[in-house]
Order: C-alpha cells, then sequence, then structure tokens
C-alpha cells in the first residue's frame, strides 16, 4: 500500500511554527505515529529519543559508546585489603552477646555478619531487638569491642598502580563496603587512598573548596547487604553508567551473585581461604590485583557485544 505524499508547503508551516503545532498527518497501516512528530529545529525525531535524551549528536561520543572502552568499574574494600581474619570481628559479636546475655550467634550466622551492616544484623538476622534506640546502643558496644581486638588493616601490594591505571584510561568507578558511609571515609583515610574517591580529610586544609561527589557505596546506601543487588545498582548510578557497562570487581561469591543478577560483568580475586573452583561463576578469575590489566575489562564488553 503505498503512503499519501504531502506537498513541501504543507511541512514548511510546521517546520516554521518550532514545535507549536504537530504534523497533522493521518496514521497509515504499518507506520507508528512517532515517526511522524517535527521536533523545534524542525527535524523528524521519534519520542523515545527527546523524552529519554537518548539521542547524541555527537557521532564521536556515540561511537565510543559503542565500543569496549565505555564502561565502569564497580570495586569491593577486600580487594584493597590484606586478609588478617575476620576473627576480632566474630569474636567482638560473640562478646556482646554474653554481655547483654542475648541468643548466641552461630558459625553461619557469623558468616553473614560479613557482608551486612551491623544494625541490620541485630534486627534482622539475629533477632535481637526492633527498638532504634536499643539497636544503635548495641552497634556502639560492638565497635567499641570490635576496635580492641583489630589489627591495622593494610593494603595489598599494586593497589596505588590500579588507581592510576583507572585515571589514566579515563575509568569511572566507585568502591563498595558493607560498612557504612563514615567509617568507610575514615578506613580510606587511614590507608592515605581518600584522594582517589573524592574523600576529603577534615585535618587535610589543603583540600579543594568546591564540593565534589564521593566514589563511596556503604551498607546506609542499601537496604540490605549482598547478594542483594541493590547497592550495585546504587553504585552504578553513581558513576553514571547502564548496568550491561559494569564490571564488578570482588573477592567473594557472593559479589558474582549479585552482579549477575543484574547483569554486570564480575571479576573475582582468588584469596587464601576460598577455593578457587568455587569461583568459577565469575567471568575472569585473578590471583591478585596485580594481575587485572585494562585488557581484561576490554575483552569482556568485547564479549558482551559479540554476544
Amino acid at each position: 500500500m503505498a503512503v499519501k505524499s504531502y506537498p513541501r508547503r504543507f511541512l514548511k508551516f510546521h517546520i516554521r511554527s518550532r514545535g507549536k503545532f504537530q504534523k497533522n498527518i493521518p496514521k497509515q497501516k504499518g507506520f507508528s505515529s512517532t515517526f511522524h512528530q517535527v521536533n523545534s529545529r524542525g527535524e523528524e525525531s521519534s519520542n523515545f529519543d527527546e523524552i529519554h535524551g537518548n539521542l547524541i549528536p555527537n557521532p564521536l561520543l556515540r561511537l565510543e559508546q559503542l565500543g569496549t572502552r565505555w564502561f565502569g568499574l564497580i570495586i569491593e574494600l577486600d580487594c584493597f585489603l590484606e586478609e588478617n581474619g575476620d576473627e576480632s570481628r566474630h569474636s567482638a559479636w560473640q562478646k556482646l552477646a554474653q554481655k547483654e546475655n542475648l541468643r548466641f550467634p552461630s558459625k553461619y550466622e557469623l558468616k553473614l555478619a560479613e557482608r551486612v551492616d551491623p544494625a541490620q544484623f541485630i534486627s534482622q538476622i539475629m533477632l535481637w531487638s526492633s527498638d532504634p534506640y536499643h539497636i544503635r546502643e548495641l552497634r556502639k558496644k560492638y565497635s567499641i569491642f570490635a576496635l580492641e581486638n583489630s589489627s591495622p588493616k593494610t593494603l595489598k601490594p599494586g593497589v596505588h598502580n590500579f588507581l592510576h591505571m583507572l585515571i589514566s584510561q579515563d575509568i569511572p568507578y566507585v568502591v563498595t563496603s558493607s560498612q557504612n558511609r563514615q567509617d568507610l571515609k575514615e578506613l580510606l583515610i587511614s590507608l592515605c587512598i581518600h584522594s582517589f574517591f573524592d574523600v576529603k580529610d577534615k585535618n587535610d586544609r589543603s583540600c579543594l573548596l568546591e564540593p565534589q561527589k564521593e566514589k563511596i557505596a556503604g551498607c546506609d546506601d542499601a537496604a540490605n547487604g549482598l547478594p542483594d543487588p541493590e547497592i550495585y545498582a546504587f553504585a552504578a548510578n553513581l558513576i553514571k553508567r547502564p548496568i550491561n557497562r559494569c564490571v564488578v570487581l570482588g573477592t567473594s561469591l557472593h559479589c558474582c551473585e549479585a552482579a549477575h543478577s543484574l547483569g554486570m560483568k564480575c571479576i573475582l580475586l582468588h584469596g587464601e581461604n576460598v577455593k578457587r573452583w568455587e569461583l568459577l561463576s565469575a567471568d575472569i578469575v585473578k590471583e591478585n590485583l596485580e594481575e587485572v590489566f585494562f585488557q581484561d575489562f576490554k575483552e569482556l564488553m568485547a564479549s558482551d557485544i559479540i554476544d
């Protein structure tokens, strides 16, 4: 069936109107009405591109977003820290239960405490209390007990080189942790890597006066901990990348489960307390941070484009 043509003067009238009137063209069978509208510049475009802003005028920018270099990285904080064990945190929970005459946590529940917020562990997993004031007191006591037996945390070799590589390649990144934002900031400042994540030190007077968005995501940014993928969705929003263009760098199987549930790629680092065959569900498994290169991220994005 041939589409009825209209004279040029009819189209010019609506171009001069600059969007005040819609082009009154009747619908034809097999054609969508979204292709029969004129924008303010007199060019035909679809409603989807105008509403969602997906129409990028720069062709080089469009080409870059179709390539393998356009992605974001979500990093778990454990990838940067040496494995000192979780005995201090486990003993802190046990000591808190003993002092407050609460139900003693099992080994499985102590493993769950490694990846959730302490307030969530108290109220939802252990069911010790539902009163917000009581939960706050128990959380303060737990933090005191944890600091008594905790050893100072140190960085793994190659952390600074890895962060410099991300900056040189212009890759947006964000660090996530099961700690809250305030504790995460203090830890990054103590490790002297806070400047990489735009975290300001209050004692440093040479910091910029202009406020910058911090590249961190803590447990208070999500309702639930891993393997719930909510914190990864929040992190993808921070770095302004779609979910299918994000790569998660983690150390546990829960990171891989949360990343794949959203459609993200995942690279896991093989730790001392984890067997390698348990990490086979990850896209790439590396022994340490020094083996992670920029080419690994490009290969993940290339496999996604080919598929």
